[in-house]
């Protein structure tokens, strides 16, 4: 439902729907399972739809967090939302979007970021380090 309510632009009832999927998995699979860390990078992206980019940098680095520990810098979904949080980066106008693409050797800005599920896959060559 979440996902319906986010693409109908209804991010209200988006984010409700979110908080209630992100309560019973924490509780059934833990802070830290993939399926969990779904929900936050959905929140996370209904955030930054929102406009509310503050909340939205808080979701996305605690999601690459969670990826990055249990399923590796070089999984597509650690990768799709490093791919979020430099999207956001970039519409906050922040200097940290160029350096992050650097450090992932990402495309430059002059290519169009997109943040939907058909992006190529990306190596990272090391751990990333998300700081805030």
């Amino acid at each position: 439902m979440a996902l319906i309510f986010g693409k109908q632009g209804q991010y209200g009832k988006a984010l409700e729907w979110y908080e209630r999927a992100l309560a019973g998995r924490e509780k059934a699979l833990g802070v830290g399972h993939p399926d969990t860390l779904t929900t936050v990078h959905g929140m996370a992206c209904v955030l930054r739809e929102q406009g509310q980019y503050a909340k939205a940098l808080e979701w996305f680095r605690r999601a690459v967090g969670g990826y990055e520990k249990g399923l590796g810098v070089n999984h597509p979904s650690t990768q799709d939302t490093i791919h979020g949080l430099v999207n956001l980066y970039e519409i906050m106008g922040q200097d940290q979007a160029q350096e992050l693409r650097l450090k992932l050797h990402l495309p430059l800005p002059s290519s169009p970021v997109s943040t939907n599920d058909n992006q190529p896959e990306l190596r990272l060559p090391q751990r990333v380090t998300i700081d805030g």
